[in-house]
C-alpha cells in the first residue's frame, strides 16, 4: 500500500503489432524487423498514484482486500488516460491458459466456464 507512479507505453505500429501477446519474441521480432515499417512508441509517465480510505471505501467492490482495491484503482486511472479498453476482468491463470491454447501447447482452453476447443482436436 505504497505510492505508486503508472506507466504505459502506446505504440503506433505499420502491420505487425510489437505487443507480446501471444506470438514469441524472436518470432516477433523477425516480423517486426521484416516489415519494413516504422514504429513508434510515447511512454506517459502518470503522477505518484497514493491509496487514501476514500478511494478504498468508494470502491470496496472490486476487491477483498485493500492491495486488490488499489491496483483495480490504478488499472482504472491508466485505461482512463491512455484511453484503453478493458475488455475483461480475466484471472492471470485464465489468462496463461489462453496463451498456451493460442500457441497450440494445448488442444482445448475454458475460461469463464466456456471450453474452447482446437479445430482439429477432438471433442468427447
Amino acid at each position: 500500500m505504497l505510492s505508486v507512479k503508472p506507466c504505459f507505453a502506446k505504440f503506433d505500429h505499420g502491420m505487425v503489432s510489437p505487443t507480446y501477446d501471444v506470438i514469441d519474441f524472436w518470432p516477433l521480432l523477425i516480423l517486426m524487423i521484416s516489415s519494413l515499417g516504422f514504429y513508434k512508441s510515447t511512454l506517459y509517465i502518470m503522477p505518484d498514484f497514493e491509496p487514501n480510505e476514500h478511494m478504498l471505501t468508494k470502491y470496496a467492490s472490486k476487491g477483498t482486500q485493500k492491495w486488490e482495491i488499489f491496483a483495480w484503482c490504478v488499472r482504472d486511472a491508466m485505461a482512463k488516460a491512455g484511453d484503453f479498453k478493458v475488455v475483461d476482468d480475466l484471472t492471470i491463470k485464465d489468462k496463461l491458459r489462453y496463451n498456451e491454447f493460442m500457441k497450440m501447447e494445448t488442444d482445448q482452453c475454458q475460461i469463464n466456464q466456456q471450453v474452447y476447443f482446437a479445430e482439429d482436436s477432438k471433442r468427447d
